[in-house]
């Protein structure tokens, strides 16, 4: 839809048939080409169904300015409707719906760990900070290709996605993707399941699938590492404390283990990371960023079931702030051996947010209260685990995905 140039305004659960073949995304009634939502209602007139309106279509503006983010919200809702059977912003009145959706956070409780924290980042208040549908594509896909641009028949997606296995959210879920893109793509495996050999399909020319493993890719902005087995991503290190690849980026640490033989590429300024973790029993999983060439100087966030970190290096370790279940600031978060969960930092001018499984657990500022700002910039990004110094720990990582934003 989007890539046709086309704004829905009223994506919700009652426009999205469940038919033959695929669900499909029905009544345009109100839709309206990207060029023309600046004067497409008189002021004060709102259009669409209230509980999957965005924030933004509250403001007495916000009819003039409306963008593909305002579909990506109400996706995100339908999303959390199809998982638990409730609005996320569901309350007594009208009014009280229009004021959560503009001033609380979603309730995602009973939304399955695997499509939660995607749901959480399309319900941002913020449109900038949602994804766009292809962003959202590619973390439903675990980072397939990139979607073509023309419209195709529904007929090419493969029997797997149409499978009942996945349930209703997942189902609903990739079909949304593939008609707010606009092209049908969609990974055979269940969200957030582990697997070694993802596969994604894509329409070839003749309208024949073709299947191909999930590849790594990179440009100036962004990199993806499906992280199960060699590419941006190398082994390092020893078999006691290293990095190998075993179904995914296997780190064993007695105390620190950094994954030092990654990519050299710098991000510079907002950056959202993200990576699959399967921890295991008094192990923590690490990320580095803005990471200098010789690792001496930047930041790097720990998580671990019973404290989160967030530590400042400059030459050395220099400052930390942390939650922690031994000093009453945070409860034991339910990350260690029960699956993949996704852990990732997010970085907007001098804060940084971690998340677990889209629940932020701590939130930094880089720039320590100083006007002049974060003291590092840009640099690297990379992954890594730490231990309690007994017997090596083990983490599990696989889709680490970095993109400037």
């Amino acid at each position: 839809i989007h890539s046709t140039g086309i704004v829905h305004r009223d994506l919700k659960p009652g426009n999205i048939l469940l038919a033959p073949g695929s669900p499909k995304v029905i009544d345009f009634g109100i839709a309206k080409a990207l060029e023309a939502t600046s004067h497409h209602t008189r002021t004060q007139e709102t259009v669409g169904t209230l509980a999957y309106m965005a924030p933004e279509r509250f403001a007495p503006e916000g009819g003039h300015d409306l963008t593909p983010a305002a579909d990506i919200f109400a996706w995100g809702a339908v999303m959390a409707f199809a998982a638990t059977g409730r609005n996320p912003f569901a309350a007594d009145s009208p009014a009280a719906v229009a004021g959560r959706i503009m001033f609380q956070p979603p309730q995602l409780d009973g939304v399955p760990a695997a499509l939660s924290g995607i749901i959480a980042s399309a319900l941002d208040k913020d449109p900038a900070r949602r994804p766009t549908a292809q962003e959202l594509l590619l973390e439903l896909t675990g980072g397939a290709a990139a979607a073509p641009t023309a419209i195709v028949p529904a007929s090419v997606l493969p029997p797997a996605a149409r499978s009942r296995r996945r349930g209703i959210a997942a189902a609903a879920a990739a079909t949304a993707v593939v008609l707010l893109v606009g092209a049908g793509a969609w990974a055979g495996a269940r969200l957030g399941q582990a697997r070694e050999t993802p596969a994604v399909v894509l329409p070839s020319a003749s309208g024949v699938d073709v299947a191909g493993p999930v590849l790594a890719r990179q440009s100036a902005k962004e990199l993806f590492d499906p992280l199960t087995s060699p590419s941006l991503w190398k082994p390092s290190g020893t078999a006691e404390e290293g990095c190998d690849f075993d179904g995914g980026l296997v780190v064993r640490a007695e105390f620190t283990t950094e994954c030092e033989n990654g990519p050299d590429q710098i991000f510079r300024g907002d950056v959202r990371i993200e990576v699959r973790a399967q921890m295991s029993l008094r192990s923590c999983t690490v990320i580095w960023f803005r990471l200098s060439e010789d690792g001496s100087n930047g930041y790097y966030a720990s998580v671990c079931n019973r404290e989160v970190g967030l530590f400042f290096l400059d030459g050395f370790l220099d400052h930390y702030d942390e939650r922690s279940v031994r000093d009453g600031t945070m409860a034991a978060l339910d990350v260690e051996e029960n699956g993949s969960h996704l852990i990732a930092v997010n970085v907007r001018k001098n804060t940084a947010k971690v998340t677990v499984d889209g629940r932020t657990v701590l939130t930094s500022d880089l720039s320590r209260g100083e006007s002049s700002g974060a003291r590092h910039t840009s640099g690297k990004v990379t992954f890594g685990a730490i231990g309690d110094g007994g017997p090596a720990v083990t983490v599990t990582l696989r889709d680490a995905h970095v993109v400037m934003v």
